[in-house]
């Protein structure tokens, strides 16, 4: 599988509800964000399609690979804590990321509708963006995911 291909599936992973609406609830994440939050599950449910549809072989595995790259990735980073405006940083940029990888309109087009919709739920969390330390921590952090694709 190619590596941009475990990349999409390593994003879809940091959105799954577990990792991504957990954090998001223990935040207390303020009303009106929920319903970006509802979109993203839509669009990551389209985006997904879109992937599972671009794999060879046995997507189950490639899959299960994906969520346990997620996993170890998140858990070999430095930080005893990750913060919801952490998270939504370095989502942000991985979905820029990717966009700038694919070819696909449709794909592109998911991924500025997701990236919007972090993006908006970020400035619920920190309206005048002053957490600078996150997405500067963010930004050095996508650097590593090159070790692992």
């Amino acid at each position: 599988m190619a590596k941009k291909d475990q990349k999409k599936l390593f994003f879809a992973a940091c959105l799954d509800d577990a990792p991504f609406v957990q954090l998001l609830k223990e935040r207390k994440v303020p009303f009106p964000a929920w319903g970006y939050i509802n979109a993203i599950k839509r669009q990551r449910e389209n985006f997904r399609k879109i992937v599972y549809d671009g794999i060879t072989g046995d997507l189950i595995k490639q899959t299960k690979t994906a969520i346990n790259k997620t996993a170890d990735f998140f858990k070999s980073l430095p930080y005893d804590n990750i913060t919801a405006e952490y998270y939504l940083s370095f989502l942000c940029g991985l979905c820029n990321d990717l966009w700038w990888e694919v070819k696909d309109e449709k794909e592109k087009t998911l991924l500025e509708k997701i990236e919007g919709y972090l993006f908006n739920i970020y400035q619920k969390l920190d309206p005048e963006l002053k957490q600078d330390r996150e997405m500067d921590l963010a930004v050095k952090d996508l650097k590593l995911l090159e070790k692992y694709f």
